[in-house]
């Protein structure tokens, strides 16, 4: 549009009607207007990324945008063994460890809840603030665990289920994706906070921030076991908007999958549950916004991922490459392997 106007206005200023200092003046007034506007708008609005997902920017009055976050949500880490116990009998009858379900495909046979909520309307049971993030939950027992964007900082929060209580809380400060891509060619449209969602594997909880960053925490308490900068130690980029991936655990203690840089390094990187050391990487095309799943074909257990160019099948044990299949174009991958048919 900017340049539409631009080329407009000279276009006027040399075919236009009138003197050229009426047109000149006109053209001034024109563009005094045009960045009396702009600056007013900045001053008045805060742009909040795209509408869903279109493109289409989103903003907010800046009285709608406070700048400090809810004063509930800026605990400080747990230290080791303090935090609190969830109050009451615990009466949850479902686990959920992980990103879409157990199968990573989003759904599930026995539902515990019903689905006709015009027959039977959910009840609120408690309402909370919580900092801005696109990760969702996971669940085991009363504990429910998300990511999310408290200012500049990254929290892993743990809530009691049930109440809405915060249990613990882990946090890595300075941690924004918008203080390190916030220039570029559209971070700051995806909106701010982490992207992937935590996975629970027994009494762990494994998680991947916006720029990178894995943690492996104690389910019961939020003690930190290890962290690793992946993305900085691979020396590669942060994905255009954000590492989105979530953790994949493999069977038998063979490692957590977690999703590479962009197309400058290992598609894939697999390390060990107990210390976080690198046991294979597996390079492909360059990673994806997607999660890989396990998936059976041809009999054989395997990592699919959707990668920048291509889908793959993964062994799990080594992280070669069983197979691959291109699917060409820059455009951002972002959906789940689903089996269809025969496998």
């Amino acid at each position: 549009i900017l340049i539409w106007l631009g080329l407009f206005g000279i276009w006027y200023f040399i075919f236009g009607t009138g003197s050229v200092k009426s047109r000149s003046l006109r053209l001034g007034i024109v563009v005094a207007i045009i960045l009396a506007t702009g600056f007013l708008a900045s001053q008045l609005l805060c742009y909040e990324g795209s509408a869903g997902g279109s493109s289409f920017p989103r903003f907010s009055w800046v009285w709608q945008n406070p700048p400090s976050p809810p004063a509930s949500i800026t605990a400080t880490s747990p230290t080791p063994g303090n935090a609190p116990e969830p109050n009451g009998e615990d009466t949850i009858a479902t686990e959920l460890h992980d990103f879409l379900g157990p199968d990573r495909d989003g759904m599930r046979e026995d539902l515990p809840f019903q689905s006709d909520w015009d027959a039977h309307p959910p009840e609120l049971l408690w309402r909370r603030p919580i900092g801005r993030g696109w990760s969702s939950f996971v669940v085991s027992g009363r504990r429910a665990l998300t990511q999310h964007q408290v200012g500049d900082d990254e929290h892993i929060t743990c809530l009691d289920l049930l109440t809405g209580s915060e249990l613990w809380q882990h946090r890595d400060s300075q941690v924004r994706l918008l203080l390190e891509r916030a220039e570029n060619t559209g971070a700051a449209m995806g909106g701010d906070g982490p992207r992937g969602t935590p996975t629970i594997h027994g009494e762990k909880v494994y998680a991947m921030g916006a720029t990178g960053i894995i943690n492996c925490l104690e389910l019961e308490s939020g003690r930190l076991f290890w962290s690793r900068n992946l993305i900085q130690e691979l020396g590669g980029g942060i994905q255009r908007w954000g590492m989105a991936s979530s953790p994949l655990v493999l069977p038998d203690g063979r490692g957590i999958v977690f999703a590479g840089p962009d197309s400058h390094g290992p598609t894939l990187i697999a390390c060990d549950p107990l210390s976080g050391e690198t046991v294979w990487t597996y390079e492909g095309g360059g990673a994806s916004y997607s999660s890989p799943r396990l998936m059976t074909y041809g009999g054989v257990l395997q990592i699919v991922s959707i990668n920048a160019t291509d889908v793959s099948g993964i062994d799990l044990a080594t992280g070669n490459e069983l197979w691959r299949h291109p699917w060409p174009g820059k455009f951002p991958k972002v959906a789940q392997p689903i089996a269809y048919g025969a496998t």
